[in-house]
């Protein structure tokens, strides 16, 4: 505890003298702007990094790190070449942080950022979380979830605590956070999130008729327990093995297949198998850029508690699947989860199915669009709010 506070206080000077230093740079040269990265699925960046990209003060770039808790060289090197693919195909710059031959991290400094946007709080070596970068660079972000409870953020306090800012989706939840004891005066700030940015909203009807599974992993040993797939997962599966005429798309959560053999809930065997069944039926889709497969949707089957949100503004209906141990809830998230169809069970997720896809009878579409309107009344600009931010304080 005392060590945690040591390094707040620390952070804090740390991030006081690095404004000092970014501000005799400004607008003498581009600041370099990092977005540090492990896994591409989550992505949250991308309008942000463009609205950098369109600033001449700015010099963004991704520097790909991989996951701490990767077990050999052979799984390090796939996901360093995945991540690396994924930008280069969206002709982002990117670079590696990471003596593959070694099997070391290097140091981020070398690199020379003046600002670091995380990606996530839970898979970085000390050297490369907050605490650390403050020393020599300014450390912010947004969550890849959009709509995190203050409780899951209270697991991350120390990675979050060492953070210059913490940008908050809407200013409901921001009360919420700040409410919360283990939290720093002054580390929330409002300025809506990057990813709903990237919602590309039409009116027009869909022929397509595309249903995305997505399944969150979080059965077994861990805090969220979302996940519903004991009961959910097979019975999904053989439905859409007996709807053929539905495109079918299954999108696991990126650590789905891992977290169950893990957990000792299902062998490789089985999981393999599982997959297999799936690819068998429709396609199995594991990028982070997936608001294009959204738009190109009709309906989604899921209880991961970030889609919720980023689903929501297509106006198009969802099958929110609900584990009763689940403790990823907020306000905000359940406002919105009203104008789903909340499923407890097998038999309610059969019925609605049937209601809504077969008879094609959504009755809560109007539902959602007067909540749309609530809560989503104004055109999000986060990117332009953050940047706008960045430019008042390194101006004074």
């Amino acid at each position: 505890m005392l060590k945690e506070k040591f390094e707040i206080i620390l952070s804090s000077f740390n991030h006081r003298k690095t404004l000092a230093k970014l501000r005799k740079n400004y607008k003498k040269r581009a600041l370099n702007v990092i977005f540090l990265v492990t896994e591409n699925q989550k992505w949250a960046y991308q309008t942000l990094y463009e609205e950098f990209e369109k600033n001449k003060n700015y010099s963004p770039k991704v520097i790909i790190v991989p996951k701490k808790n990767l077990y050999n060289h052979k799984e390090i090197q796939k996901s360093i070449e995945e991540n690396y693919n994924f930008f280069r195909e969206r002709k982002i710059k990117v670079e590696i942080c990471y003596d593959i031959t070694k099997n070391k991290y290097k140091n981020l400094k070398h690199h020379s950022p003046d600002i670091v946007f995380f990606e996530q709080p839970f898979v970085l070596p000390n050297k490369l979380k907050p605490y650390s970068v403050s020393k020599y660079a300014l450390p912010l972000f947004c969550p890849y979830s959009v709509s995190p409870t203050p409780k899951i953020l209270a697991r991350g306090a120390r990675f979050y605590n060492a953070l210059f800012k913490f940008f908050t989706p809407n200013k409901q939840l921001e009360n919420e956070y700040i409410k919360t004891n283990e939290f720093k005066k002054g580390l929330f700030l409002y300025t809506g999130h990057p990813k709903l940015e990237n919602i590309n909203i039409t009116n027009k009807p869909l022929e397509n008729k595309t249903i995305i599974y997505a399944p969150h992993f979080s059965l077994l040993n861990t805090d969220l327990k979302l996940s519903t797939f004991n009961w959910s997962g097979n019975f999904i599966l053989d439905f859409a093995k007996s709807h053929r005429e539905f495109i079918w798309v299954f999108k696991p959560h990126p650590n789905f297949k891992k977290h169950f053999i893990e957990s000792g809930y299902k062998s490789k065997k089985e999981m393999d198998e599982y997959f297999i069944e799936w690819k068998n039926v429709g396609t199995i889709y594991d990028k982070g850029d997936y608001f294009e497969l959204f738009h190109n949707s009709n309906a989604l089957i899921t209880d991961c508690s970030s889609f919720l949100i980023e689903y929501f503004l297509y106006n198009k209906p969802v099958f929110h699947l609900v584990s009763n141990n689940a403790t990823n809830k907020n306000s905000f998230t359940e406002a919105i989860s009203s104008t789903y169809y909340k499923i407890f069970s097998k038999e309610a997720l059969e019925s609605y199915l049937h209601e809504v896809l077969i008879k094609k009878n959504d009755f809560l579409k109007p539902l959602r669009k007067k909540y749309i309107q609530k809560f989503f009344n104004k055109k999000n600009q986060s990117s332009k709010r953050i940047i706008g931010f960045l430019d008042r304080i390194l101006k004074k």
